[in-house]
């Protein structure tokens, strides 16, 4: 739904499958406009047709995600998240892509903004320190180098801004940390150079 919406488009027949409430499984379903739905004539049983239980369960939530607005709320989160990173990509080259959409972002690290060669043992690192610091996070991508975030729609500003702050500062942590130091050589060859400033 927040994919359909974010893109402007509305699907006929759209399918899914997950659990649309906890411990209440919906194995699939196929919804659509009635007319399309109702062109179909009725079964008696399907792969797609859950329990009652489930269905009951799921309506709900399809009422509560319109009753609270959910949908505009995931644009809101989405937009604040993607801000964020963008401005985060400008500072730290290690940032190749930022992506997503509504509630669910993720960064992809790089060891070189130009080749996008992926970055994933800094990704690694900086999965570890994030859940150090209190941000859940889930791995991705085929080298292990993008590092995603899935946020819930009924997140308060306060706790996503915090989020984001943290975020950032391991972030900050983290290269810091993977920068090559200098040698006592290098330091003490440096400062035996005239400086600049005469």
């Amino acid at each position: 739904m927040v994919r359909h919406g974010a893109l402007g488009r509305r699907p006929r027949p759209d399918h899914h499958r997950k659990g649309a409430r906890r411990r209440y499984p919906i194995a699939g379903g196929v919804t659509g406009r009635q007319d399309i739905m109702d062109a179909v004539h009725p079964s008696g049983g399907a792969t797609f047709g859950g329990n009652p239980t489930a269905c009951r369960a799921g309506l709900a939530v399809f009422e509560i995600i319109e009753s609270e607005g959910l949908l505009d709320r995931a644009a809101v989160v989405g937009e604040r998240i993607r801000a964020r990173f963008q401005a985060l990509q400008k500072h730290y080259p290690v940032i190749g892509d930022v992506r997503g959409i509504g509630g669910m972002a993720a960064m992809e690290l790089v060891e070189d903004p130009a080749t996008k060669k992926p970055a994933g043992a800094l990704a690694k690192t900086f999965r570890a320190k994030l859940y150090e610091n209190g941000v859940v996070n889930v791995g991705a991508g085929t080298y292990h180098n993008v590092v995603r975030f899935l946020v819930p729609l009924t997140i308060e500003d306060e706790v996503l801004a915090r989020g984001l702050d943290i975020v950032e500062e391991t972030l900050a942590q983290v290269v810091d940390a993977a920068r090559p130091r200098r040698t006592t050589k290098q330091n003490d060859h440096r400062r035996s150079q005239p400086s600049a400033r005469g």
